[in-house]
Parts: C-alpha cells; structure tokens; sequence
C-alpha cells in the first residue's frame, strides 16, 4: 500500500507535499516528488515490499518519463526480457510500467498482470490508470484553476478541488484521449450472458484454484530487498508436506485435548462443591 498525487497543471510544490503528506500512513517508509519545467507535480508515500533499497519513486524510464504507481506487478520480471536494451535504475516492479510506456505509448495496460493505479508524466503528455478491477484506489478532480488532481485518497482533494470522484477501474485517461476503457470482458454486455449459471461448475473451478494457491506466501530475500509468491510447498519442500500437515494436525488435537481436560475438571470441581452443599444442608 503505497499513495499516490499528481497535479497536471500549475500548483505550488510545498502546498502538493502537504496534500502528500496526508497520505503518509500509506507509505510510512520514505516520500518522493518531482515538478517538471511545465508545473506538473507527481509525489509518492511509499511503503517499502520489492526492492527495499534503490525502488525510491517517482522513478525515470530511459528518457523523460517518470511514474509514480501503488500496487504490485506481478509478471515484471517476465516483462523485463522484452528492453535487452534499456538501462533499469531499479529492481522494483514499478519501474517496468514506464518502459512499457516508452516503447508502446498508451497501449500498455493489458501487458500487466497485476493490481495498480499509476500516473506517468512525459513532458506535456501524461497517462493514469487503474487496473482492470480497482483493487487500488485512486480519485480524481478539478480545482477552480482547472488543474487537474490524481490521488490514492480523497483527503487530498477535498478542499483544493471543486468536484472529485473515482477513477472509474479498467480505464485509462490521458489529456489527448480522456478516458479509455481498454477492459473490455465479454461478460459486461449484458446481451453476452446468456448461459445458465453452472454453480457446480464454478464450485469446481473455486477449488480448482483454492487447491492451486493455497497457501501463498510472499517471502522477502534480504539480499537483494525483492519479494516472490511461494507456495507452502515450494517454501518446506514437497517431501516434508506430510510432516507439515501432520505437525498441524497434531497441534489441533493437543489443544482439543487440553480444552476437554479444562473443561471435566472443572466441571467435576462444580460437581464436587454441589455436593458438599448438599451434604451440609441434609
């Protein structure tokens, strides 16, 4: 969980680091902006997950362009095999969307595997987006200036903007474009949707995936500050999935046991002292 502002338009640097700042308890590790010679601002409150030590945002592509994004890129390593030529300054999953926007322009979004809400800045043009089904908040707004606002937060556009509201997920915005939705699943078109929902099937799919993914864990590697999904499997090794589940099994009936204990001693102890009652008044 990382925040997010970009201004497009012509607003005081230190007035956007407090509207920023507002957002600090998203990203609590370190704080980033930039103004570019045309006025436009982009700030960033990071929370440190992949590339602990040299992913500081805004980050720079291999010209002008800079992004600032909140979320995760899942596939950034597969997608980094596609620039043998460009020069990464980072090893954080951030970093790729700019060089997808270096080589492809706007036509980026359907690359990334993943949950986001970014803003690049190249120049006088700029492109925000936010992934397919806004699992990343993101809002937008207009002051009386006519300057436009990007934030993670609503907080940070309350009292500068005239109007604000969310930016719609699976789009993407641009000056020259305005939105566009480039998410575009059959499924939206209620005309498409015309077999009868199979509930057995989408239980069998569910544990299909359950079956798949579960658990996961996103494990850190203190050398190199980078994070990968694993499986419980590829963490312990499948030969000792027996014992690890056995471990699990054996923890729970312990503590069963030990409750039931608990549980008949005192109640022979309630037993006992109903019983001394008794006694006394006979």
């Amino acid at each position: 969980m990382c925040g997010i502002l970009a201004v497009i338009g012509k607003k005081d640097i230190e007035g956007v680091k407090q509207l920023s700042k507002r957002m600090s308890h998203r990203g609590p590790d370190e704080s980033g902006i930039k103004q570019f010679e045309n006025g436009y601002i982009i700030s960033h409150e990071r929370l440190s997950i992949i590339d602990l030590s040299t992913g500081r945002q805004p980050i720079q592509g291999t010209d002008k362009a800079w992004v600032v994004h909140n979320g995760e890129i899942y596939n950034h390593a597969e997608l980094r095999k596609m620039f043998p030529n460009h020069t990464f300054r980072t090893t954080c999953d951030s970093e790729i969307i700019v060089h997808l926007y270096e080589k492809y322009g706007y036509d980026i979004c359907n690359f990334l595997d993943g949950d986001w809400a970014f803003v690049i800045v190249d120049g006088d043009k700029f492109m925000v987006s936010r992934d397919p089904i806004g699992v990343k908040p993101l809002y937008f707004g207009k002051d009386k200036d006519g300057n436009l606002y990007f934030s993670s937060e609503m907080k940070s556009l309350a009292d500068v903007c005239e109007s604000f509201s969310a930016f719609p997920p699976g789009y993407y915005y641009t000056g020259e474009t305005g939105f566009v939705q480039y998410y575009k699943p059959a499924y939206h078109e209620a005309k498409n949707c015309t077999e009868v929902a199979d509930l057995n099937k989408i239980r069998e799919i569910e544990g299909h995936f359950i079956r798949v993914k579960d658990p996961i864990y996103l494990v850190p590697d203190s050398k190199t500050g980078r994070a990968q999904l694993y499986s419980s499997e590829k963490i312990v090794g499948k030969k000792h999935m027996d014992t690890y589940w056995f471990n699990i099994l054996f923890i729970w009936i312990t503590t069963l046991s030990l409750y039931l204990f608990l549980y008949f001693d005192l109640l022979k102890k309630l037993l006992d002292k109903l019983g001394d009652i008794k006694i006394k008044r006979g």
